[in-house]
């Protein structure tokens, strides 16, 4: 939450001549977008090592149970990252309660795992479905990114509980 208040704040020059009360402005803006980016976030796991990357991918990509994973690999200052953030904000509400995993990788924190899986462009939008990549695309491309979801998640069948007999 702090990181991204300040990366609210660095968008922001203040001069020396500020006054108190515009700075707390300033403050209280950059904790609104914090809040309202935290909230919108829930379903979308930031992946920000090496472990928790090999972690998630083991877990959603690797099972083969049939779950659907989308994997965005971006940068935190590329515009079409930015651009596209608030429609992958809206796909992580809709697909994310559905069992739909996603998982975020920062390219600039995480550069040998992008190389690995031979992300050249941001941002790079990977699909998986039991184990295997179903769809790639680079750029940031509302209409693919939310026809690509839709069709994934409807052949993703969510594990049925046993019923008792």
């Amino acid at each position: 939450k702090n990181c991204m208040m300040l990366s609210a704040l660095r968008r922001v020059t203040v001069r020396p001549t500020a006054t108190k009360a515009a700075v707390t402005v300033l403050v209280e803006h950059a904790q609104r977008l914090s809040s309202s980016a935290t909230a919108s976030r829930h379903h979308l796991t930031l992946l920000r090592t090496e472990d928790e990357f090999n972690r998630f991918y083991s877990k959603f990509v690797e099972d083969k149970q049939g779950r659907a994973v989308l994997q965005w690999t971006a940068t935190s200052w590329g515009e079409s990252c930015k651009l596209i953030a608030p429609v992958l904000d809206k796909v992580c509400a809709q697909y994310g309660p559905s069992g739909v995993a996603f998982g975020q990788v920062d390219v600039d924190e995480l550069p040998q795992m992008a190389r690995k899986h031979g992300i050249y462009h941001v941002p790079t939008f990977q699909f998986f479905l039991e184990g295997e990549k179903v769809v790639e695309f680079s750029g940031a491309s509302q209409r693919k990114l939310e026809n690509y979801t839709h069709k994934v998640s409807g052949l993703f069948m969510p594990p049925r509980a046993p019923t008792s007999s």
